[in-house]
């Protein structure tokens, strides 16, 4: 009876540490277009082809339309693309069990145009606050010179 409890026991043990093998050597890595990684399984895949918002395509469009990104889906986990808003995407992404948290600018990034366009309002943000701060200290300056007891009668005796 021993080794009977001895083996089941062995046997859980294998198991437990085997599956999250086996679900591993089922997985493929894909790239979202902001260049983040992940491991994706083929049943994750699955998950996420039924997302809202979410397309499924073998091939993909010679043009996506506008404001969509494509996720290619390695040949590994079926071949094929997932399209759709990077909000869409994102939250594909999340339900699927791969991410948690991933939002469209995770999914889509930030292009240079971008990055420059928030640049340059920093920049002009920037010169704003200190345009201001240079006001306000005027006007301290001023109010302060022109004070009632700045001038009382016993200052000019």
């Amino acid at each position: 009876m021993k080794k009977i409890k001895n083996f089941v026991a062995i046997l859980a043990i294998l198991c437990f540490l085997g599956c999250p093998l086996l679900s591993k050597a089922n997985a493929a890595t894909i790239a979202t277009p902001s260049g983040k990684s992940f491991n994706v399984t083929k049943a994750q895949i699955e998950v996420m082809k039924t997302q809202p918002g979410v397309q499924f395509s073998s091939a993909l469009p010679a043009q996506l339309p506008a404001g969509q990104v494509a996720v290619s889906i390695p040949a590994e986990l079926g071949g094929g693309y997932i399209i759709g808003t990077p909000a869409a995407v994102a939250n594909a992404f999340n339900e699927a069990g791969i991410t948690t948290g991933l939002t469209a600018a995770g999914v889509a990034g930030l292009s240079t145009a971008a990055l420059i366009g928030l640049g340059v309002l920093a920049v002009i943000a920037l010169a704003l606050i200190v345009d201001a701060a240079l006001e306000d200290e005027d006007e301290v300056t001023t109010t302060t010179h022109h004070a009632a007891t700045h001038h009382a009668a016993t200052h000019h005796d």
